[in-house]
């Protein structure tokens, strides 16, 4: 089993990382996070390998290393 957490960078989405992670450690199960790109440009590999960095830095940030 995982936890699926969709994140858009908002306090929304900070809290219900935080409420996951608390969830994932009394469960010992993994979270995924998803997040979307805005496509007014053409989608190119490096916007997504930027856009997934960023989001993992994020999110290690946020649950301070644990995901």
């Amino acid at each position: 089993m995982k936890i699926l957490v969709g994140y858009d960078g908002s306090n929304t989405a900070k809290d219900a990382l935080k409420l996951a992670q608390k969830h994932a450690k009394k469960l010992g199960v993994k979270i995924e996070v998803a997040t979307a790109i805005n496509r007014y440009d053409p989608l190119e590999y490096h916007k997504i390998q930027e856009t997934e960095q960023e989001l993992d830095l994020k999110v290690k940030e946020i649950l301070n290393g644990y995901f």
